[in-house]
């Protein structure tokens, strides 16, 4: 199969579990309230890595911005060693309230959100309804959310979609003032921690580009567990780092 610069599916109904996990097996994702996938994410003035690569192609340009690869990951659970324990793990779970429950929109989320987007150096969308949310506010994917508490303050949420045997990634916030604490980090733990309680089979974090390396944090959630989306080929791989310029090259290739 060929690669794909954007394909989408709008839901006229909630997805189903099952339907869900079957998107996410051939390399679709949720967006808003979408269904969506791609190999390809154009920006401008896109970033390059600090290395030098001689054996990668290079850009390609469309509608005047550049345009970069991406891969699909996801975290094999079955394949996980004794997880590694987060540096902060004891003092977060001895100060801060964590809470896990089905997600439901409000304010102090948005408020969070506000926050958070004062203290990140790419782009995001404007609100987290935005980022949540098409026009029409549909909820169409069965959502939870850990939140977590200093005292009643609301100081980091992590919002992920459950399906029958899997679940995805969709957003961390968290608040500048707790940056020290890797507060993203620990929510990605507790968002594998809860999918192996429900016996999932997978972890979806999204892609990762070969040419941005904001998106690396996700090949080091679990390295020895992670999968990477070769869509020619249909096929999930085990990531391996020698295979950074290999996919790039291969991409831009068949494109």
């Amino acid at each position: 199969m060929p690669s794909v610069f954007y394909q989408k599916i709008l839901p006229q109904e909630k997805v189903s579990p099952e339907q869900y996990s079957e998107f996410l097996e051939r390399g679709w994702y949720r967006v808003q309230q979408i269904l969506m996938t791609t190999d390809f994410i154009m920006m401008e003035g896109m970033p390059r890595r600090k290395e030098s690569i001689e054996d990668f192609k290079g850009y390609f340009q469309y509608q005047g911005k550049e345009v970069g690869p991406v891969f699909w990951l996801r975290i094999n659970l079955n394949q996980l060693a004794k997880p590694k324990k987060h540096p902060f793990q004891k003092f977060i779970e001895t100060n801060f309230r964590i809470e896990v429950k089905p997600f439901e929109y409000h304010p102090a989320y948005e408020e969070l959100y506000a926050k958070y987007l004062n203290g990140i150096q790419f782009d995001a969308s404007p609100t987290l309804f935005d980022y949540i949310f098409d026009v029409e506010g549909g909820d169409y994917f069965n959502s939870t959310a850990i939140n977590l508490y200093d005292n009643d303050q609301l100081i980091a949420f992590g919002i992920f979609d459950e399906a029958d045997t899997c679940s995805a990634g969709i957003i961390n916030c968290f608040d500048p003032s707790y940056k020290k604490y890797s507060l993203g980090k620990y929510l990605i733990k507790k968002k594998i921690e809860h999918s192996l309680q429900k016996e999932h089979q997978y972890y979806y974090p999204g892609y990762f580009s070969t040419r941005i390396p904001k998106f690396d944090y996700k090949l080091q959630i679990e390295p020895n567990a992670t999968e990477v989306w070769i869509r020619e080929a249909q096929q999930w791989i085990h990531f391996e780092p020698s295979l950074m310029n290999k996919l790039e090259n291969y991409l831009i290739g068949i494109y």
